[in-house]
């Protein structure tokens, strides 16, 4: 039996542009994930505030829930168990004493440095079906919606 294409399945549904994002989205990232976790022993909110902490030394987790729409407790449990295993490190925040800054340690640049190249090879996998102009637009737009969501008001219950 041949496997169900995404975009047939979505083409009668209601919001087909949600679920494609969300189809790519997880297609990329769940095996990734999987292996992460396999072979360095991080569960998604520890890679998630590790991956944070690489991009913008002295974040603040507030920063890292409001960014990735994941849970406070969870990223709250992810700094905890990197500072016991030595991959961060936290440091009153500069800008709000109140803030306390994440920052990596050596040991967790050096395992961030071992799993970034699994990432980095599978988006240009996934980017070598788009020409440079594709590309271009591409970011474009995803910038475009990414800039536009917070304007976008939250769901009422």
């Amino acid at each position: 039996m041949a496997a169900m294409n995404v975009n047939d399945f979505v083409s009668t549904a209601s919001f087909p542009w949600a679920f494609r994002l969300a189809y790519v989205g997880n297609m990329f990232r769940e095996p990734l994930l999987k292996v992460v976790e396999e072979r360095w022993r991080l569960s998604r909110p520890e890679w998630t505030v590790l991956l944070c902490v690489m991009i913008r030394e002295g974040i603040i987790s507030k920063d890292i829930w409001e960014l990735t729409g994941q849970p406070r407790n969870s990223i709250s449990r992810g700094v905890i168990s990197l500072e016991k295993r030595g991959l961060v490190r936290r440091t009153p925040s500069s800008h709000d004493k109140r803030q306390v800054a994440l920052h990596p340690t050596a040991e967790g640049a050096r395992v961030f440095g071992e799993i970034e190249p699994l990432f980095v090879q599978r988006e240009g996998a996934y980017l070598s079906c788009l020409t440079g102009e594709e590309l271009t637009q591409f970011q474009t737009i995803l910038t475009k919606l990414s800039d536009h969501i917070s304007s976008v008001p939250e769901p009422q219950e």
